[in-house]
């Protein structure tokens, strides 16, 4: 079922003239349960009914662009778990036969990949003893063609990240690269279109699942509704910005009282964070400010 709306619209609904399609997910009410027949016209009746009375979930549909947008960020996340695998898979053929090879990130620089390559034989010469030989030099083969997949890639998203203000906005925040902001500006989009910073969370499935009854009120896992590709980045950006950004450093310790126990519970409550700043970012159309209080330096009194 979709609709155009073109009456006015309140703030957190979608601008006049653009589409919005309905939603209805399992647990919503428009589920039929025990009922012994179900008809594509019972089930328009009561989803005309729900949305008669303001209670049927609809969803923005992005413009064809930003869908594609979407699309080729997810692919080059894609290209990126395969290089992870294919990098797996060559240190797995080094192990299993006891021949050291450069460790962590110099196994894939230029000359790391040489000392791959003086190991590895085409198939077709290796004996039956040197099979290995033969299979690593297709892994190596399959890693460099993805280093160039990833690098054509990149460029692209680039090239639309440049001509994106969101984009460039989100840029000015220390500690969030390129691909975390493109990535949040594709996904959030119009900004006005969420009433509020528990609509976005919510959105990226940031929030916790909640279960109340009487008395009984717990809290549990993450939701991980909306896109996983968003939640991905949001969580590896925490992880660097503890690095770079006083503002993700205070907020880190606070929830973790600066010991070590529940470090993922709470690198997760700094990426919603970190999300709810962006999008106040896009909606303001400002640029990042760290309000997080500095330490006031200390004066010797004078003295004589």
């Amino acid at each position: 079922m979709i609709s155009c709306r073109t009456e006015p619209t309140p703030p957190c609904a979608p601008a006049p003239g653009s589409c919005t399609a309905a939603r209805p997910s399992p647990t919503s009410p428009w589920k039929f349960t025990r009922l012994k027949r179900k008809t594509d016209h019972d089930a328009a009746q009561r989803l005309a009914e729900l949305e008669a009375i303001g209670q049927l979930p609809t969803v923005t549909m992005p413009d064809p662009r930003t869908r594609q947008r979407r699309l080729l960020i997810a692919f080059r996340q894609e290209l990126v778990g395969q290089r992870v695998a294919c990098q797996n898979r060559i240190r797995a053929l080094f192990a299993a036969h006891a021949v050291a090879m450069p460790a962590g990130a110099k196994a894939w620089t230029a000359d790391g990949l040489d000392v791959l390559d003086a190991e590895a034989r085409e198939l077709s010469d290796c004996g039956p003893d040197e099979l290995w030989r033969g299979m690593l030099g297709i892994a190596v083969a399959q890693y460099r063609d993805l280093e160039h997949r990833i690098a054509e890639t990149e460029r692209a998203l680039d090239q639309l990240s440049a001509a994106d203000p969101g984009t460039q906005l989100l840029l000015s925040i220390p500690g969030v690269g390129p691909r975390t902001a493109e990535a949040v500006a594709a996904h959030l989009g119009d900004a006005n279109r969420f009433a509020s910073g528990k609509q976005v969370g919510a959105y990226a499935g940031l929030v916790p699942t909640q279960y109340q009854s009487g008395v009984t009120d717990r809290k549990g896992r993450i939701t991980r509704r909306g896109p996983a590709v968003l939640r991905k980045l949001l969580v590896e950006c925490s992880w660097c910005m503890l690095r770079y950004n006083p503002w993700a450093q205070a907020q880190y310790k606070r929830l973790t009282g600066g010991g070590t126990a529940r470090k993922k519970p709470a690198i997760v409550a700094v990426a919603r964070k970190l999300l709810v700043r962006c999008w106040a970012m896009l909606r303001t159309n400002q640029r990042w400010r760290d309000d997080t209080p500095r330490p006031e330096a200390t004066t010797a009194p004078a003295t004589g």
